[in-house]
């Protein structure tokens, strides 16, 4: 059975007759990826290759939040780390002068918008550079695309 946008429309506009479509549409796209994130789906990788003393990378990929951010550093599973997720006023008042520091293995990872668009950034600033296929950074986020009143929510 299908579930679509224009079901959860109808019921909407039934108890709340003012409702115009494209209003419930939007509080719809508005708390989806909310609903998601707390779900904690993993539906979508981008990998981040590094290069040494380099701190922040532009991401390609549309981001509504990451939900693990892990830097790998070989084909050994057991060769990776979980980075923990900070931001600029933090690390400014956690790790004063942190964008002069040596670089070494990251261990916290930040978003910022940049002036050609996201990016995320890693402290310390790795202090490899991707060959072979590592280190490298995965992160796992939510890809939800926009819905429209003709989209399918959910079918089996």
């Amino acid at each position: 059975m299908s579930f679509t946008v224009a079901t959860v429309v109808s019921s909407v506009q039934r108890v709340y007759s003012n409702l115009i479509t494209s209003d419930v549409v939007g509080y719809i796209n508005e708390v989806r990826p909310d609903i998601l994130r707390r779900l904690r789906l993993r539906n979508t990788t981008q990998n981040v290759n590094l290069t040494a003393s380099t701190g922040e990378y532009a991401i390609t990929a549309p981001m509504l939040g990451a939900t693990s951010v892990v830097y790998i550093r070989s084909a050994t599973e057991s060769d990776r780390r979980v980075l923990e997720p900070t931001n600029l006023e933090t690390l400014d008042i956690v790790h004063p002068n942190w964008r002069s520091r040596e670089v070494g293995e990251p261990r916290y990872y930040y978003f910022i918008d940049g002036l050609t668009g996201p990016k995320i950034g890693f402290f310390p600033e790795p202090d490899l550079t991707t060959t072979g296929g590592y280190p490298i950074v995965t992160i796992y986020y939510l890809d939800c695309e926009t819905l429209n009143s003709g989209s399918t929510i959910y079918d089996d």
